[in-house]
């Protein structure tokens, strides 16, 4: 059975990597709750949550949405205490995120040895769903500290991202017996379909809606998980940016 966006990563560490996670109890977090960018002062205490490293945030990607929600609410009671934990929780992502990652035991490469495990028990689709799942918590650390530039108080309030919306491709890869099997969609949330003979397109279905077109951001993603797909599909990981405006 395959699980929703939302049931994939309400999870907490170690299960999030298992490809065979379907099988196992998911994280519900009951402080998470729809309207909550509308209530200050159930957003209050998410802010201080988040600020103190108490919640898992690289397995709660709603919570992209809802600081963008928050900024709003930021705009609208400036000069407040909700105004000013705002803040220092987006200060907190640009410091503290990347310890916090490893705090909760996530890593920056994948397990070789758990890899070939998958490989032997679930054959390569188990192995490639693995490396997908890793990669997606890779970028929302990614997002998670570009939030804090962007939300932040020093932000340049001028300053403009050239629209772009960034896709990812798989060229030449080494093993035509492998490659015959990369499309599919995966637990990981990814999607991979075959362009034409040598190539093959990536995208994580429902992923950053609210960010799609950030072309920096993207960027950013691409920089971090082209190491890890490099690995699980053995050839060369590129992007093409489609820019919204040409001129």
């Amino acid at each position: 059975m395959s699980l929703t966006i939302k049931e994939q990563f309400n999870r907490t560490y170690p299960d999030m990597y298992s490809p065979y996670s379907w099988k196992k109890q998911f994280y519900k977090d009951g402080l998470f709750l729809n309207g909550v960018d509308k209530d200050i002062e159930l957003a209050t205490k998410i802010l201080q949550a988040i600020q103190k490293g108490r919640i898992d945030l690289f397995c709660q990607e709603d919570i992209f949405c809802w600081l963008k929600n928050f900024k709003v609410l930021v705009n609208k009671n400036t000069q407040t205490e909700f105004s000013e934990l705002f803040f220092l929780t987006m200060q907190s992502l640009v410091d503290k995120t990347d310890s916090r990652f490893k705090y909760r035991g996530y890593k920056t490469s994948l397990n070789k040895e758990y890899a070939l495990e998958c490989i032997g028990f679930g054959g390569q689709a188990a192995f490639i769903s693995y490396g997908l799942n890793h990669a997606r918590y890779l970028a929302n650390c990614e997002v998670y500290k570009h939030i804090g530039i962007v939300y932040g108080k020093n932000y340049p309030s001028h300053f403009v991202e050239r629209p772009g919306k960034t896709v990812i491709f798989i060229t030449n890869p080494r093993y035509e017996e492998c490659a015959n099997n990369f499309e599919g969609r995966y637990i990981g949330g990814a999607k991979i379909t075959k362009t034409n003979e040598n190539c093959w397109k990536v995208e994580f279905e429902d992923y950053l809606k609210d960010f799609e077109w950030n072309s920096v951001l993207w960027s950013k993603i691409y920089n971090c998980i082209k190491p890890t797909f490099e690995f699980i599909f053995d050839a060369d990981i590129s992007i093409n940016v489609q820019w919204q405006f040409e001129d």
